[in-house]
């Protein structure tokens, strides 16, 4: 992968407690897109949806999520992948927390709400053009998002707006209260269940990728342990959290590695904690070795090589971000520049800042 938009951060200004060994630290070199477009999702959220009253999501004050997973997104299309993963959030935090154990009791009705999402999803791919004034909620920012990937690039947006719909029916109809009875169990179905189909639609669009639809099965064997990886880092990491979410909204369970090991295996949860860095560390091991051996393996397509290589950048960016944001570090705060867009509004042109924060 040749790099053109970001910069390989020194390994002493970043902790990584041992979970992204082998892998660099890169980051995106406009990184005020980022900021751009996950302040204008929480600014649409608050219109569209529900008043979005914190901002712990995306960014973070040295390391926002989209600037570190996909430091070589191509430029033109950053902002609306900053804008996606902030949508991402604010859906887990103001949406499914409280909506998980009404699900539970009204499945039909979840069922329906994603169904809509993935119409509207489809749609859009079929008629770009269509304003459909009549949408309003998260369907109103769902077509927002169709809307502005097909009008950069129709060929990749729709790859990834029909990945993120099967994400979208996956997630409403996977099961809340299922147990798993061993680890791996618990890591194929959460990858099978929607993680796996958002990173590859965030990925491939952010660097323009065409993967051959006879590859797609040897691309899911080749990135199967960094998926593993990155479910387990976020298990990790969100842990305290959701722990707390699940206490004020009095959720029966949560869906991480975590509940699993403490609650259906009986581990303390130091234990717990400490079988998933190994795992993490095993699982990165494993994807660092298949990054080397595919890198100039010209029997498969240079997108898929270039799709491998960049997830191991998802998992370096994953660990910085989760070390240093006010997602889950309350007492961090965000940089100048984020707080004074938050505070006074974005600027009215989308043009570099003459500030830095």
């Amino acid at each position: 992968m040749e790099f053109l938009y970001s910069t390989k951060i020194d390994s002493s200004a970043y902790e990584t407690e041992g979970l992204c060994d082998g892998i660099d630290l890169r980051m995106h070199n406009l990184t005020w897109l980022v900021d751009r477009g996950s302040i204008r999702a929480h600014e649409d959220w608050t219109k569209y949806v529900n008043p979005a009253t914190e901002w712990c999501g995306n960014l973070g004050p040295v390391y926002s999520t989209t600037a570190v997973v996909l430091p070589e997104c191509l430029p033109d299309r950053l902002e609306i992948m900053a804008y996606v993963n902030e949508v991402a959030f604010l859906h887990d935090d103001i949406i499914d927390h409280v909506e998980q154990e009404r699900i539970l009791k009204d499945v039909m009705k979840g069922k329906v709400e994603n169904d809509e999402m993935v119409q509207i999803l489809l749609e859009s791919i079929q008629d770009p053009n269509d304003t459909r004034p009549e949408q309003t909620g998260r369907s109103k920012i769902q077509l927002q998002i169709a809307q502005e990937m097909l009008a950069i690039d129709p060929e990749c947006a729709t790859v990834s707006l029909n990945a993120w719909a099967k994400f979208l029916e996956l997630d409403a109809s996977r099961p809340l209260d299922k147990t798993f009875s061993t680890v791996e169990e618990y890591l194929s179905f959460r990858v099978d269940n929607g993680g796996l189909m958002f990173m590859f639609a965030t990925v491939t669009f952010s660097l323009g990728l065409k993967i051959p639809d006879h590859e797609m099965d040897r691309c899911w064997e080749l990135t199967q342990s960094a998926y593993f990886a990155l479910v387990l880092q976020n298990d990790l990491f969100s842990w305290e959290k959701e722990l707390e979410e699940a206490e004020h909204y009095s959720l029966s369970r949560i869906m991480s590695i975590l509940w699993t090991l403490t609650r259906e295996h009986h581990m303390e949860v130091q234990e717990a904690q400490n079988t998933c860095r190994k795992l993490i560390k095993k699982y990165v091991a494993e994807y660092v070795q298949i990054v080397k051996d595919v890198k100039d393996d010209e029997s498969l397509s240079v997108d898929l090589r270039k799709y491998v290589e960049a997830m191991q950048y998802y998992i370096s960016g994953n660990v910085a971000w989760s070390l240093t944001c006010p997602r889950y570090h309350k007492e961090v705060l965000l940089n100048q520049r984020q707080l004074e867009w938050f505070q006074n509004g974005l600027p009215s042109k989308a043009i570099s800042p003459t500030f830095l924060g």
